[in-house]
């Protein structure tokens, strides 16, 4: 069976909107083998909206991955729709209604044909942030992050000991005795406070936790030393120093052991060279939207990213509501990548707060949004590190920050397990990635489940192999494709 993909691009006059909604249907489709049968093919508009992760970023690249990702698993499925489909892909811009802030957008539209001839009408949107954080953070202040992150984790797992030795067993709540299950070796129960589903949970820190940011920190040093001698004050100084002291035993070598220390010495500036390009431009990025909180800088920064996120979102939500001159999308589905999958959880948050508190639930945000996709996300490594508190008082402002994310507060309202699901890809040869497991929560303290309890779905990449190459490997992998194409038909089979 083939599968012919035809590209082009349209432009849709942005103040038309009408046409908006007569043009978005991919035409040419031959499915009349589907019509031949009597029962007419039923059509679903779906959106999708990624958001890309740190680093330097192109222009418009994630948002042809996802729809690559869809056409190359399409043709997978091939055997299951109608004979020699013929799939066009179209590259649109558009402005979803006649608001006088709506922004024109980029969209690559799909039409997927899956079981019975069904059609799904799939725009792809992407929340394009990388030109916010460019240039806007410095190495020393990078490296000062990094080197912050590790202390957090090791503060809050050293307090999690002192506190545990305060703990009687017959004082234990349910998730503090399957947390010391968990750690039976330990004589030592180890545990932080997050605010989850009204109130402060017991979150397990693993035993290896505290040995792992040990020799993180260890590694971190010595693979950052080149360029912290090269890009920094102290560094400079010290390397002064070393030059002063070794002119002298240099002047009396003979001339093969000169020409291989220059060697080495280019070869040293290379690597701190690259060591600083990748701090600033990876890094640098979580740096700058993780610690907002620290830096009013970087706070005025991640807010232009949220604003320039959910402007799309604002968008695609509201298609076909506010002004009614087109349909609006009965399946959204919200996907994030590396530092994007936290951007998406924020943003799937600042939604649903929208809708409820702004709107009354107008856009029906919850109802329509079918899945949350993030793969290489440090969402865990986050709450961890930067989102757990270790006083009295920042524990008041972490549950007031907890208070803005309902993801976390009540699974039936924000998290309904018929029609949401929130689906976690990661790889254990990806450092930036891993489970979820600080954003569940499925038994009370007095051992009643958690009213709804849907928790994250946690999946192994098993094709994401490479040692830190495996952070963008997911892309070609059938894991997320699977997910993805799923994802297109999530609403299918549920009543409206």
């Amino acid at each position: 069976m083939s599968l012919r993909s035809d590209f082009k691009i349209n432009a849709l006059t942005p103040s038309d909107p009408t046409r908006n909604a007569k043009k978005t249907g991919v035409p040419s489709i031959n499915h009349e083998s589907i019509v031949a049968t009597g029962m007419g093919p039923r059509r679903r508009r779906v959106a999708f909206l990624v958001t890309h992760g740190m680093g330097q970023q192109v222009p418009f690249e994630t948002l042809s991955m996802l729809g690559q990702a869809l056409i190359t698993e399409h043709g997978k499925q091939a055997h299951v729709t109608a004979p020699e489909p013929s799939l066009q892909v179209d590259l649109r811009r558009v402005r979803l209604t006649t608001q006088t802030d709506a922004p024109e957008l980029s969209r690559v539209e799909v039409c997927l044909i899956g079981k019975n001839g069904d059609l799904s009408d799939v725009h792809v949107y992407e929340s394009y942030w990388a030109p916010f954080t460019e240039g806007q953070i410095s190495f020393t202040a990078t490296v000062a992050f990094l080197y912050q992150a590790a202390w957090n984790g090791i503060w809050t797992a050293l307090k999690s000991r002192s506190r545990a030795k305060e703990s009687s067993k017959e004082g234990m709540t349910r998730e503090q005795r399957e947390i010391s299950a968990k750690n039976e070796t330990d004589s030592h129960l180890k545990h932080f406070d997050r605010w989850m589903f009204g109130k402060f949970r017991d979150m397990a820190i693993t035993r290896s936790t505290f040995r792992l940011l040990v020799a993180m920190v260890v590694g971190l040093t010595l693979l950052l030393l080149p360029a912290l001698m090269i890009f920094t004050p102290a560094g400079i100084a010290a390397g002064k120093y070393i030059v002063d002291w070794f002119q002298p035993i240099y002047a009396h070598w003979l001339w093969t052991f000169r020409v291989l220390s220059i060697v080495l010495i280019v070869a040293f500036f290379i690597v701190a060279v690259a060591v600083r390009w990748l701090v600033v431009e990876f890094v640098g990025d979580v740096a700058i939207y993780v610690s907002s909180y620290k830096v009013s800088r970087y706070n005025d920064i991640r807010a232009r990213i949220l604003n320039q996120v959910m402007s799309v979102a604002r968008e695609i939500y509201s298609a076909g509501i506010v002004d009614k001159l087109q349909d609006p999308y009965d399946d959204i589905v919200i996907v994030g990548h590396s530092l994007g999958s936290v951007i998406s959880y924020d943003l799937l948050n600042w939604c649903i707060n929208w809708d409820q508190v702004e709107n009354d639930f107008k856009f029906k945000v919850v109802e329509r949004t079918r899945r949350l996709i993030t793969f290489g996300s440090p969402l865990d490594k986050t709450a961890f590190l930067f989102r757990t508190q270790v006083s009295d008082a920042r524990n008041l402002r972490e549950a007031l920050a907890a208070r803005q994310q309902p993801l976390i507060l009540d699974y039936v309202k924000f998290r309904p397990l018929k029609t949401f699901r929130w689906i976690n890809i990661h790889s254990p040869a990806d450092i930036v990635s891993g489970f979820l497991d600080y954003y569940d929560v499925e038994f009370d303290d007095d051992g009643t489940p958690i009213p709804g309890f849907n928790k994250v779905d946690n999946r192994i990449d098993r094709d994401a192999t490479t040692p830190l190459l495996a952070h963008v490997q997911y892309w070609n992998n059938a894991e997320l494709h699977q997910q993805l194409y799923d994802g297109a038909w999530a609403g299918a089979n549920i009543a409206p």
